[in-house]
């Protein structure tokens, strides 16, 4: 968010070069956080190299594409809930950096069939997430609700650590939408929607100071909190606070 003014400050071109540094080493931040935070699971360098291969990211003028595939002829429940593990753990490091560097997000994740090769692509769920994510009135990923019923669906069967680590960074939230935008058909034109949230990771010293992180987050590249963005700010620092 505030995308037009970071150009009006001329940071444009120091945004997007940390950007384009994250997103390159983010295959070995999802390798490390998964031997760190899951050596139980025994898995080889081999077999985590795989795993972080798994999802794609792309940077698109003011927007992170991330995608990731599950072929339709192997429908197997554990390596669905695996898939969906990389990705939403991406998604969330994704969100958790962005915020932390001044650069705070709106997302959504969609589901379904998209064409990808690359620079080009095209897709439903790629513009249901679209939709939806320019609808949010507060930072945040939230998942289109067919996406969230497949997430659910996985979580049914696989590796119970897995499912557990999937549900404690996903929660139900009452998120604020802009009221009557006329393009983000099929989603409700109200003032709110109860949506599936991706959970960002809050460390310590956020606890009694969320106002003022968050201030910093959207206050950063000399950008003002005004206007339509005061609203944004006070939104997302309510549900920073229901994380903690």
């Amino acid at each position: 968010m505030g995308y037009q003014a970071i150009i009006d400050n001329n940071q444009i071109e120091t945004v997007a070069q940390l950007i384009v540094d994250y997103i390159d080493k983010t295959p070995t931040y999802l390798r490390d956080f998964i031997k760190r935070s899951f050596s139980s699971l025994g898995l080889s360098a081999q077999e985590l190299d795989g795993l972080a291969k798994l999802t794609s990211r792309r940077l698109l003028s003011d927007s992170v594409l991330l995608t990731a595939t599950q072929p339709r002829a192997r429908f197997n429940s554990e390596d669905r809930l695996w898939e969906w593990f990389l990705f939403l753990l991406e998604c969330r490091q994704l969100m958790d950096w962005m915020v932390k560097n001044g650069l705070p997000l709106k997302g959504a994740i969609g589901y379904g069939e998209y064409f990808l090769k690359r620079s080009c692509f095209a897709g439903k769920p790629i513009l249901d997430a679209f939709r939806l994510a320019d609808n949010l009135d507060i930072a945040g990923c939230a998942f289109v609700p067919n996406a969230w019923s497949e997430v659910e669906e996985a979580l049914k069967k696989g590796d119970e650590q897995i499912a557990n680590f999937i549900k404690s960074i996903s929660f139900k939230y009452e998120v604020p939408l802009k009221v009557g935008c006329s393009n983000v058909s099929p989603f409700k034109k109200d003032k709110s929607e109860s949506l599936t949230m991706v959970a960002f990771t809050l460390p310590d010293d956020w606890k009694g100071n969320v106002r003022e992180k968050v201030q910093k987050a959207f206050t950063a590249y000399n950008r003002r909190i005004a206007g339509k963005v005061k609203t944004k700010f006070e939104n997302t620092v309510l549900m920073m606070e229901s994380f903690l």
